[in-house]
């Protein structure tokens, strides 16, 4: 999207005011295609998908938690000892 804008902005700053407008012209383009380019949306995943992978990530950090827990015990357990 940013080559577009480049293209169309040195052409139309040519067209009005010679080497500079189109210099000018290129680097507007050049934003305003940075800036159109990433407010595109990407398509949209399956909702279904998207639910079940949050699922398994949240098994997989609550499985994460549960054995620092138990790490965290033994460790006290030992210091008591």
């Amino acid at each position: 999207m940013w080559l577009i804008g480049l293209i169309v902005g040195a052409i139309l700053g040519a067209s009005m005011h010679g080497f500079y407008g189109a210099m000018w012209g290129a680097v507007i383009g050049w934003l305003a295609g940075l800036l159109l380019g990433r407010n595109a949306s990407p398509a949209q995943p399956d909702a279904k998908d998207d639910k079940l992978d949050k699922f398994d990530k949240l098994d997989k950090r609550l499985g994460h938690a549960q054995k620092a827990v138990e790490d965290i015990h033994w460790r006290l357990k030992r210091l008591e000892e």
